[in-house]
């Protein structure tokens, strides 16, 4: 301007154009990432004829980040929040989009062995986006073992018990075995009737009502419960004319008592002198 010279011997407005460069507006200014043009930006004037980064104050406004928003129900803030900007100083539901992610919820999560989706999986969020081991407690619910199931009569524990699990838990959250878990859980008991009972003993009479122990039945743990212990021939004493057959401990009558009905069984007839 020093070289310059206005049209008289003073400068008077009319000389504004030879002697000046206008300033340049704000809303030539490309504000940086965290800014945004303030609203009056076509008509705020920069401090020369370009704006600069000295200019920022004048022609930004400076945005909120979105660690200030309050995601939704249902939603969480994105990660790195505070390096996503809202749309203006303030964050409003406008924002969400830009700064909320969805949640999942537990109907995508997968409970570990020995735990079941909650009832309402559906409608329960996990902590993120996605769903991980750590929201096992938000979503699951531990089921009941089998071993903690009292089988009904006629049945047994199966021998895996402790390693099974009772069904669904119902509604209420309940999430003890119940009557419908009994064919998971229980085997069926084998019945008496279906025991060979060992040399000296027969089934008793009642045999096919009596269970044994497991759903087979051995003469190791059932002989007791299922089988009657026969009478020994030596306690058997034999008419006139009939004598003992040798070996007759070894010998059984056809029940715990012998009777007349074992005399074939337990005693040889004498022979005659003349024979």
């Amino acid at each position: 301007a020093w070289s310059i010279f206005c049209a008289g011997h003073e400068c008077t407005f009319n000389d504004t154009k030879r002697c000046c460069d206008p300033l340049a507006r704000c809303d030539s200014f490309a504000c940086p990432k965290g800014y945004a043009p303030t609203r009056r930006a076509g008509e705020l004037l920069c401090a020369g004829q370009a704006c600069t980064e000295r200019d920022k104050s004048t022609c930004c406004d400076v945005l909120a980040p979105c660690s200030h928003h309050r995601c939704p129900e249902g939603t969480t803030l994105k990660d790195k929040a505070s390096a996503i900007f809202c749309a203006s100083e303030s964050c409003g539901p406008r924002d969400s989009p830009v700064c909320c992610d969805a949640l999942a919820t537990c109907d995508t999560f997968d409970c570990p062995r020995g735990f079941e989706l909650m009832v309402n999986a559906s409608d329960t969020y996990c902590s993120s986006e996605r769903c991980t081991y750590d929201d096992r407690q938000t979503c699951c619910v531990r089921l009941a073992r089998c071993d903690s199931l009292h089988c009904p009569t006629g049945f047994a524990l199966k021998q895996d018990a402790a390693e099974l699990y009772c069904a669904d838990p119902e509604p209420d959250g309940d999430i003890e075995c119940t009557s419908g878990d009994v064919e998971h859980c229980c085997d069926p008991l084998a019945r008496c009737s279906t025991l060979t009972c060992p040399i000296g003993y027969a089934l008793k009479q009642s045999a096919k009502h009596v269970f044994c122990a497991a759903n087979v039945c051995t003469t190791h743990d059932d002989t007791l419960e299922c089988c009657v212990e026969l009478a020994s021939c030596s306690t058997f004493t034999c008419p006139h004319r009939f004598a003992l057959k040798d070996g007759a401990s070894g010998i059984f009558c056809a029940a715990g008592q012998c009777g007349d009905e074992d005399l074939e069984v337990c005693c040889d007839p004498l022979a005659k002198c003349n024979s």
